[in-house]
Parts: structure tokens; C-alpha cells; sequence
């Protein structure tokens, strides 16, 4: 099991395994950013990442997600070089991103 916590509480261990906070589309998700990453890596700009966030490809295991039951509720984009946070509060496809200094 891989171990994503564990803590000790009166004397009791308590272990939870990734698998019980994964869905079973995270998998399929994170391969196909890796893919979108791999497309563009060694010049991935912000507006690259904007437009990765935004791919509805495989549903309902898209990246930006839009069923009643899971749904993408806000999208973040750092650069930490540059301290700014770039976030969309919903689905990145319908809201503006808001660029935050840090």
C-alpha cells in the first residue's frame, strides 16, 4: 500500500492508502498532461499551460472537467521565477484567469 499519511492517535495508528483519495480518472488525466507538457517542454509559456488546462479529450477523464458529479472548481498556474500565481475560480474554458503578485 502506498502510504499518503499516517498518524498516531491515542496510541492508534491510522494509514491511508492513495489509492482511497484517487479517482479512478486521475491516472488517464495525468497522462495526458504529461503528453500536452511533452508537446511543448523546453518552451511551455503561461499561455501554453492556459490552454493545457483547458483540454476536454477523453471525457468524462478530461482535464477540465464539467459532470455534475466532478467538476473542475478553480485552476492555478505559478511562476515562481517570476512570483505571480495565475487562478481561475471554475472551469478554466469559461473563467478568466486573474494574475496575482506574490
Amino acid at each position: 500500500m502506498l502510504s499518503l499519511f499516517a498518524r498516531r492517535s491515542a496510541g492508534v495508528r491510522i494509514e491511508l492508502s492513495v489509492a482511497e483519495f484517487t479517482a479512478p480518472c486521475a491516472f488517464p488525466r495525468l497522462e495526458r498532461i504529461r503528453s500536452l507538457v511533452a508537446s511543448r517542454f523546453g518552451g511551455i509559456e503561461v499561455s501554453d499551460m492556459k490552454i493545457f488546462l483547458t483540454d476536454h479529450s477523453g471525457p468524462p477523464a478530461s482535464i477540465c472537467r464539467h459532470e455534475p458529479e466532478m467538476i473542475t472548481a478553480a485552476s492555478l498556474i505559478a511562476e515562481p521565477s517570476e512570483g505571480v500565481l495565475h487562478a481561475a475560480v471554475g472551469n478554466p474554458c469559461r473563467h478568466t484567469y486573474a494574475s496575482y503578485s506574490m
